[in-house]
């Protein structure tokens, strides 16, 4: 009977986790492990002539090389592992520290990009991440469009239809995180039916909001693959917006684009109209565009957008919202100290009374002089009682301001809306461009020149400078003369020359 508690409580240590011995070995296998860390493999070439291109560096290449090696030990941690060759895809969420469940399927998609679906090498791993660092606003709105046609597995490879847009975003609506919220933003209000690229990118670049997850994937990369300051001080990026295709994330895509890298044709059918004010005209297309949205009721064609609310506005009814919870939180918070304060007095009241009674009670055994003086005492303690009341009645009705704190904040005041407003571009014109600069054809036109009178020469007159002036005049002329007769000389009409005698 006594053995068979001790057998068992064996198997229940076994089944519990690694021995004391398992764990002095794992423990150990790291601490080697760190020490014994090789350098990174060498990559190939087409990913050596990128990283050239974009300024990694080799200490850049190390700082990437050791992210690498995190996520291959956070795969295995009894591994003894000296150099990586491969990590698996499913720790690549390890590289984004926030809000990662709002980001984790658009990693995997771009992952899906790269053929990194299920492994990712170190080829690759920097192939894939640091194309994805690299992209503007524009190309991550491209790159978020195949992102939505793998994710929705969309029949068509070239527009989103209306309604998967709807479902896709429907994953943020009334997100607690407020740049994350779509609730805002109804497709149905739009009147684009089919979205292209293009479309898709005006509407990512007019309502940001949308472009927000995509962008913080990209942030949380960039903090890690090597540093955000790389990114933010990298001036070796392409200075035109590429074209994303679903081979843009592939090492070998088989095929070569000759004339480089494709650029991005950009319209400007939405913004360009949204940014220099639009003219209703052609009503017929536009109910022939927009008569299937809201169950057939058709929207009106008030802004390019339809009847969907612009930013400036959501912003507005953001803000009133924000402000009646203020209010609301304001006023909750003062019933709650009003009635804290009529239980006080009601308790002060009855204590008052009480004090009174026994106060009465003792002035019938007190002299004359006590009890006036009891009398004086108790006015005196009313009258100060009833001077603090008004004073925190006033100092609660009286606004109190912190000098210092408004002082700092007009020190940083964002001058933005300041005037004058009617003549400066729209806010969301920022981080994008709708047309192309303004050219002056022709020939320059000549710089202006400031003419300077050229400074006046006096001479004085004497008579040592007029007879200097006479010897320069005759030595000139007995100059002129001699050279007019070797002239004379040398020419072929004169008959009496050096040839002829």
């Amino acid at each position: 009977m006594a053995e068979q508690p001790a057998q068992q409580q064996q198997p229940q240590e076994d089944e519990g986790g690694p021995t004391l011995l398992e764990r002095v070995l794992n423990v150990g296998k790291r601490c080697l492990g760190v020490f014994a860390k090789g350098s990174p493999p060498e990559p190939a070439p087409e990913v050596s002539a990128y990283l050239l291109s974009i300024g990694i560096q080799q200490r850049h290449l190390l700082q990437i090389y050791s992210v690498f090696d995190y996520l291959k030990r956070c795969e295995d941690e009894e591994a003894f592992i000296t150099t990586v060759y491969s990590v698996s895809s499913d720790v690549m969420p390890l590289l984004i520290e926030e809000r990662r469940k709002y980001v984790i399927r658009l990693l995997r998609c771009i992952l899906k990009l790269g053929d990194c679906e299920e492994e990712a090498t170190w080829d690759k791993f920097l192939w894939v991440m640091l194309r994805f660092c690299s992209l503007n606003r524009v190309e991550l709105a491209q790159t978020l469009f195949l992102c939505i046609l793998r994710i929705r597995d969309s029949t068509t490879y070239h527009y989103i239809r209306s309604y998967e847009l709807q479902e896709f975003f429907a994953a943020y609506r009334n997100c607690p995180i407020k740049s994350f919220d779509t609730a805002e933003i109804n497709f149905d209000l739009l009147p684009i039916r089919r979205y292209y690229a293009s479309d898709f990118a005006e509407l990512l670049m007019r309502y940001s909001v949308l472009l927000h997850p995509i962008l913080h994937l990209q942030q949380s990369l960039q903090s890690k693959l090597p540093s955000m300051d790389f990114w933010d001080n990298n001036t070796e990026s392409v200075s035109f917006c590429r074209k994303i295709t679903f081979d843009f994330f592939m090492m070998e895509t088989g095929r070569i684009f000759l004339r480089g890298e494709p650029p991005f044709r950009e319209t400007c059918d939405m913004l360009c109209p949204d940014a220099l004010g639009c003219v209703p005209i052609n009503q017929d297309q536009w109910i022939l565009r927009t008569w299937v949205a809201k169950g057939g009721q058709g929207l009106a064609q008030v802004f390019v957008w339809g009847e969907q609310a612009l930013p400036e506005v959501i912003d507005l009814r953001q803000a009133a919202k924000e402000e009646e919870e203020e209010r609301e939180r304001v006023r909750l918070e003062k019933l709650k100290a009003e009635e804290e304060e009529a239980m006080e007095k009601e308790i002060s009241k009855a204590e008052l009374a009480k004090i009174q009674k026994e106060s009465e009670v003792k002035l019938e055994d007190m002299t004359e002089d006590e009890a006036k003086r009891h009398r004086q005492t108790q006015a005196m303690e009313k009258a100060k009682r009833e001077a603090e009341m008004k004073k925190d009645k006033s100092m609660a009705e009286k606004p109190s301001f912190d000098l210092t704190a408004l002082t700092r904040q007009a020190a940083v005041m964002d001058e933005e809306f300041a005037a004058p407003m009617d003549v400066l571009p729209p806010k969301w014109m920022k981080h994008c461009t709708i047309a192309p600069a303004q050219q002056l054809r022709g020939a320059d036109p000549p710089l202006p020149v400031q003419l300077k009178q050229p400074p006046k020469k006096i001479y004085k007159v004497s008579k040592e400078s007029d007879r200097r002036k006479v010897a320069r005049a005759k030595r000139e002329a007995n100059e002129t003369e001699g050279e007019g007769e070797e002239d004379n000389a040398d020419s072929p009409d004169n008959p009496d020359g050096p040839d002829d005698a």
